[in-house]
């Protein structure tokens, strides 16, 4: 039955691709493959048939009802030789019967009836028992069971129609493109500021479900467009998060603000007043919120010191000395510490006493 049908359905025998259907043959053939398949290199492939043979077997595994296909995979591959398993004159007349109407469409959706523009969705299709599908909307032919991804530039209609010998089936997805959302403006006044100090967030949105304003980890509603007043204590991050149209897509934009605060000397001393050349003085300090040190003498020397609280030198002549410090947004300078150059250790002694 089933090489019968094989011949209505194609003309051909089930293994019209072998050199011979002789047992020796087809028993070599089972060993290594499966029904419709074979390597065309292979010694016993019909050279003569090989412009038929993808043709056929692309229809047969691609345009075939698959309950059809089904059946005469399990005849030939597993029935050939043996009779017990090959399909019976009443399976036959079910399957042939269970086609000879129009085409199911068990499945045609898209994973989201919304998408962003220049965004992509998948369409996926389900068919059974037909012969031929198409898709309008710029999709065209297709597979019985398949799924592609489409990118549509503005609202569309995909229109599935199914056809058989016996009818056609259709259904039909409609698509809505949303504009991409847009965060036109987010900044804040001042990316500086002083401790204590107030500046202003200002953002504008467009084409969003929703704006929020993320501060450290908690979360404000905001409108669309706006500003507001913020006065950090510390250097800060802000996160404006956007919402799509599609209540799907994010996008993030962040703005910092650091706060200084006004530099404090502390202390900027010397150990010595008076010295002779021979002993080296030592300057030290202390400061807070200065990010930049500088040590300048009366010569005009000027030394970046910013990472260390002394200073060591031994002086040839009277000196003075100064620190300038920084941040971002202050500074400040230090009182001079004036240096004695003396002459001799005795006088330098006498000195330090008094």
């Amino acid at each position: 039955v089933a090489v019968g049908i094989h011949y209505i359905l194609t003309t051909t025998h089930p293994l019209f691709y072998l050199s011979e259907l002789s047992p020796r043959v087809t028993k070599e053939y089972f060993k290594k493959y499966k029904w419709p398949e074979i390597a065309e290199n292979e010694a016993f492939f019909n050279k003569r048939n090989k412009t038929q043979y993808l043709p056929v077997k692309n229809w047969l595994q691609n345009t075939l009802p698959n309950s059809i296909y089904k059946q005469l995979y399990n005849t030939v591959n597993y029935g050939y030789s043996n009779p017990i398993q090959r399909t019976t004159y009443n399976e036959w007349e079910k399957v042939l019967s269970s086609v000879q109407e129009a085409p199911i469409i068990t499945k045609f959706n898209s994973t989201s009836k919304q998408v962003l523009l220049g965004n992509d969705l998948i369409l996926e299709w389900d068919i059974q028992n037909s012969t031929s599908v198409k898709i309008d909307g710029g999709i065209g032919i297709v597979k019985s069971n398949d799924k592609i991804k489409i990118k549509p530039s503005k609202k569309t209609t995909y229109k599935l129609t199914a056809e058989n010998a016996f009818g056609k089936t259709e259904q039909t997805i409609e698509i809505e493109v949303l504009p991409q959302s847009k965060i036109l403006e987010f900044k804040s006044k001042h990316q500086k500021i002083g401790f204590g100090n107030t500046t202003q967030l200002v953002w504008n949105v467009d084409n969003v479900e929703k704006v929020e304003l993320n501060i450290g980890g908690r979360i404000e509603l905001l409108p669309n467009k706006g500003e507001k007043n913020i006065n950090p204590t510390e250097h800060t991050n802000y996160i404006l998060i956007t919402t799509a149209l599609d209540s799907i897509t994010k996008t993030e934009k962040e703005v910092t603000v650091q706060v200084f605060k006004k530099i404090e000397i502390i202390s900027f001393q010397s150990d010595f007043q008076f010295v002779v050349q021979s002993i080296p003085i030592t300057l030290t300090w202390q400061v807070e919120n200065a990010n930049k040190i500088i040590l300048e003498d009366d010569i005009g020397k000027q030394i970046d010191v910013t990472n260390n609280s002394k200073f060591v030198e031994q002086i040839k002549k009277d000196n003075s000395y100064r620190i300038r410090y920084k941040n971002d947004l202050f500074d400040a300078v230090s009182d001079k510490i004036a240096i004695n150059l003396l002459e001799n250790k005795k006088e330098f002694e006498l000195n330090n006493i008094l």
